[in-house]
């Protein structure tokens, strides 16, 4: 089988090919692909993350690395030549019919892991969606689904430029330390330290697409396509929304899940009595892709009171595909976010404090006055972490940037 290598491109010519690509395989007249491809340097969100809080966007913009806005969920990632893309655009294989965005990646991860033990690389799936090697991440795959057609892609770490994807990616900043990219650099693994040497493309290519074989999913010949559009590269594909930098005058809220964070903003009525207008944003998988902003529509304009039996009714009447998460994470947030609404209301805070305020999640967080009258001392920590944080003993973390220091 021939393997089409698109070599290196613009990340957002990478993201629009494979947007395109899906869109016209979903409706019968683009054949199954396999493209491997490598991206000019790139910072990339998911599909449902909130820009600014993400991407250092004066950073991306001042040293020319390009934001884009991917097709799938999931977290940002920093990209570059280092790095191998693979992606993979096929018709749902009967099969397949009952599985769901986890089984999908476990499937596609350990595809992957597959053709890398061509290498002699041992590497394992870690839910939701990364490969490892004795805990450090090599790879980060990604679902998306139009129709019946599915796509599957990943970036594959060869080397690494540790110092860069940490300043455009919103990790604090006291992290750009020798400590810090030490610590970062432990997090990660790179072909290149495993190997002692970055394999040649086509050696890599070729144990890749030995490992998706196993897939058997029965695609054709994946060789270049003689009729590609540059049209499909178009600007609106190259992201824009879900920006949450231009109003802050919204309550924000955020929840830790197996599956990733989950937050929200937002906006109560003048009389403090429904939701004015809320918004989703998630470093999560989830299906269908436009669940979030169905649901941010759902909730707009309803009492207070009634948002959490909203949501149960909503998912109770959608069918929807959450990928280490549940509906009682979701109520779970707008619980944390409205009790917020309360703090703020009875303690005579902006929304800025209200927001700079976390309390230890310990089932009582709507009291929170009662738990200051109560309290005899105030620690004030040099770096103030979430109590769910896995790392918050650890110095120099480099992991999502929401530290206040």
């Amino acid at each position: 089988m021939e393997v089409w290598d698109s070599k290196l491109n613009d990340g957002g010519s990478n993201t629009a090919f494979d947007h395109a690509w899906l869109a016209l395989h979903a409706d019968g007249v683009r054949p199954d692909l396999l493209r491997f491809h490598r991206s000019r340097p790139t910072a990339s969100i998911g599909r449902h993350q909130a820009l600014d809080r993400e991407i250092r966007l004066d950073y991306c913009r001042q040293h020319g690395i390009e934001i884009v806005r991917r097709t799938s969920g999931g977290g940002a990632l920093y990209l570059d030549e280092n790095q191998q893309g693979i992606s993979l655009i096929f018709r749902r294989p009967s099969d397949w019919t009952g599985l769901g965005l986890a089984q999908i990646l476990a499937r596609f991860c350990a595809a992957l892991a597959d053709g890398l033990a061509h290498l002699g690389i041992q590497a394992r799936f870690k839910a939701p969606n990364d490969l490892e090697i004795d805990g450090r991440k090599l790879a980060s795959a990604f679902v998306a689904i139009q129709g019946d057609s599915l796509l599957l892609h990943a970036t594959l770490l060869c080397d690494a430029d540790i110092k860069t994807m940490l300043e455009a990616l919103r990790v604090p900043t006291e992290k750009l330390t020798v400590t810090g990219l030490e610590s970062a650099r432990q997090r990660l693994v790179t072909l290149k330290e495993l190997l002692g040497e970055v394999p040649e493309d086509a050696v890599l290519q070729q144990a890749l697409h030995q490992g998706l074989e196993t897939l058997n999913v029965g695609w054709v010949d994946s060789r270049k396509p003689n009729d590609i559009d540059e049209s499909w590269v178009s600007p609106a594909l190259r992201s824009t929304c879900i920006d949450w930098s231009e109003d802050n005058t919204a309550l924000e809220a955020l929840h830790k899940t197996p599956g990733g964070v989950l937050s929200v903003r937002f906006w109560p009525d003048a009389e403090v009595k429904t939701i004015a207008r809320l918004q989703f944003a998630a470093d999560l998988n989830l299906h269908p892709a436009d669940m979030l902003e169905h649901l941010q529509r759902t909730l707009a304009g309803l009492p207070l009171a009634q948002a959490e039996p909203t949501v149960r009714a909503f998912f109770a009447e959608n069918r929807c595909d959450l990928v280490g998460f549940t509906v009682d994470d979701i109520c779970h947030l707008l619980q944390r976010v409205l009790n917020k609404l309360d703090q703020q209301r009875e303690m005579g805070l902006s929304t800025t404090q209200a927001n700079g305020l976390m309390m230890l999640d310990n089932g009582i967080e709507s009291n929170v006055p009662t738990i200051l009258a109560q309290a005899s001392v105030m620690l004030l920590p040099y770096c103030a972490k979430p109590a769910w944080c896995q790392w918050r003993h650890q110095d120099d973390c480099v992991e999502c940037g929401k530290c206040a220091v």
